[in-house]
């Protein structure tokens, strides 16, 4: 399973998507115009990685500084999708990043933790860009 790894863009983040490793890295702004076209890709490899991965620990880390609704409902998604892997014994973990001040953000996460019904790591930090 080939590694997928996207620079960021002034619409869209930078993605780590490494299955060796396991794992998965968003950072950055994402308010692509056609998430859609953006994220299908990224599904289209998880949902592989979920069928094929040997691992038994993945960590997804989240470093977004704005997203706009269609960006949370694919993240929400691959969380989703990432929570079958618990049924095989596997550990996943979310580490969410937020700027010290963002309480909104904290909040977010907070929120999508009880949706995706995965265990969070909430980590503050200066500046996560």
């Amino acid at each position: 399973m080939e590694n997928i790894s996207i620079e960021a863009t002034t619409k869209t983040p930078t993605v780590i998507l490494n299955a060796q490793q396991g794992l998965i890295e968003i950072k950055g702004v994402s308010i692509p115009e056609d998430a859609e076209s953006f994220y299908r890709p990224l599904l289209d490899w998880l949902n592989e990685y979920v069928a094929t991965t040997k691992l038994k620990k993945t960590i997804f880390s989240i470093k977004l500084i704005y997203f706009n609704t269609s960006t949370s409902d694919y993240i929400v998604g691959m969380m989703k999708k990432l929570k079958q892997l618990t049924n095989k014994k596997h550990e996943i973990i979310v580490r969410w990043y937020y700027e010290e001040e963002d309480e909104d953000m904290r909040d977010t996460g907070s929120h999508f933790q009880v949706i995706a019904d995965l265990p969070f790591e909430f980590i503050p930090s200066k500046d996560i860009a």
